[in-house]
């Protein structure tokens, strides 16, 4: 079945094998593999909305939430708040760990982010999709405080570690176990 974390996912397995073997080219083309990103959900969003609306036109019940029978402001409104807006709000959240990565990384004179890493962490972000955006965020903050607990208390040094490795594979083990996440009680809380 088509769905929009299945071109999520594969975007993101794409960029990880790019970003290993033509690093430099990735590193050189991040703000047009996070244009294409968009462009990719947005298409995919659209088909789906086309898929929803043949499918309640051709069914005996679902026509009847169509026009003539509805206006076209209901489909719109419907397919705007399954569809559209889980992600253009993941989009939102993405752009605002992008701007607060890189305030902290000029604040910090650029210790702890490489230049392509706050295209990584926004992608990231974008394209797990709401509500799975706080699960990704959670899961990094457990690996992180892990990492350095570890790298601490284990191997007694407190360097820097760069996680620029970590962005987009947990951010497609979130895709891969979210059909897990959404049989929890407390997601049906957050799903809008």
């Amino acid at each position: 079945m088509f769905s929009v974390s299945v071109i999520a996912f594969t975007f993101l397995i794409l960029t990880m094998g790019a970003e290993i073997i033509f690093r430099p080219f990735v590193v050189k083309n991040i703000r047009k593999v996070f244009s294409a990103a968009i462009s990719a959900v947005l298409l995919s969003q659209f088909y789906l909305s086309y898929i929803q609306y043949k499918l309640w036109k051709f069914d005996e019940t679902a026509k009847f939430l169509l026009p003539p029978y509805q206006t076209t402001d209901y489909f719109l409104t419907y397919v705007s708040w399954r569809v559209f807006v889980p992600y253009a709000l993941s989009l939102a959240i993405g752009l605002i760990f992008f701007w607060l990565a890189k305030k902290y990384n000029e604040r910090h004179q650029g210790q702890f982010f490489y230049n392509e890493e706050y295209y990584y962490i926004a992608l990231s972000f974008f394209l797990v999709g709401h509500p799975f955006w706080i699960f990704y965020a959670i899961l990094l903050i457990i690996t992180i405080s892990s990492i350095i607990a570890f790298r601490h208390f284990i191997f007694k040094k407190t360097d820097k570690v760069s996680l620029s490795h970590f962005w987009l594979p947990m951010a497609a083990f979130v895709i891969l176990i979210s059909k897990w996440i959404i049989m929890t009680d407390w997601f049906l809380k957050l799903k809008i």
